[in-house]
């Protein structure tokens, strides 16, 4: 188990101590892979499974939005009580509209990466992803990892050469995400997004509307944001340090 399962039981655990914590959003690549309900992914991960499962046993409602690593969840997860999304979905809470969802959809220029993810999701591939030995559909899946991977840094390398260059221009690709959908008559308090490896909290005014977007970066360095609301404080990022053996 890496430091980031560490990390996100330490989290878990204060919380159902502290009896604070009434829903868990997971906004998609939580695995490094995952497909439907293979039997050599349950095993993989059996850890954080069955750290998930003891949260659902304390009253916790639990929300999986399907990401860039995280294929067909409706077989298993769904089966075990967890409200699985596969696109963006708004939900209430809270007196607040919230719209979710893994971030890897925003940018319909990407036509690349949109094709591949339909195309991953076509019934016959679900089909053949269930079917193959465990080794085979990982190894599919880290081909595809790495090859994504590759695709992203070529991306952020178009986007300019200076890191805060970057970062802006993947900030206004979610702006004009939002502004694109506020104007086809979307309406909602709060946009939490992954996806992108770049954390941001702005509360903004687009299209007549105060808008608090959020995107929740990257667990992939030392530091472990994990994005917490309550009434109380709004929302807020929280850095969590891993108390690994």
């Amino acid at each position: 188990m890496d430091s980031n399962f560490f990390v996100l039981r330490d989290f878990l655990n204060q919380r159902i101590f502290k009896k604070d914590i009434t829903h868990l959003f997971l906004l998609g690549d939580i695995f490094d892979l995952w497909v439907s309900d293979h039997r050599y992914f349950l095993e993989r991960f059996s850890g954080t499974i069955d750290m998930l499962r003891e949260l659902l046993d304390h009253g916790v409602e639990i929300h999986y939005f399907e990401g860039n690593h995280d294929i067909d969840l409706q077989p298993f997860f769904e089966k075990e009580g967890f409200v699985i999304h596969e696109k963006a979905s708004q939900i209430s809470l809270g007196r607040k509209e919230w719209l979710m969802e893994h971030g890897d959809q925003m940018d319909p220029e990407d036509r690349g990466y949109l094709f591949l993810r339909w195309l991953l999701r076509t019934p016959v591939l679900r089909i053949l992803e269930r079917s193959l030995p465990g080794p085979v559909v990982q190894w599919i899946g880290d081909s595809l990892s790495s090859t994504s991977r590759r695709y992203t840094n070529r991306l952020r390398e178009g986007l300019g050469n200076l890191e805060s260059e970057r970062r802006e221009k993947i900030f206004r690709k979610i702006v004009r995400h939002l502004e694109r959908l506020l104007k086809l008559g979307g309406s909602f308090d709060l946009h939490i997004s992954g996806h992108v490896h770049e954390q941001f909290h702005e509360v903004l005014q687009i299209e007549n509307q105060s808008v608090e977007l959020i995107n929740l970066g990257s667990w992939l360095g030392p530091q472990k944001w994990i994005g917490f609301y309550s009434e109380e404080r709004g929302f807020c990022f929280e850095d969590w340090k891993s108390s690994a053996p």
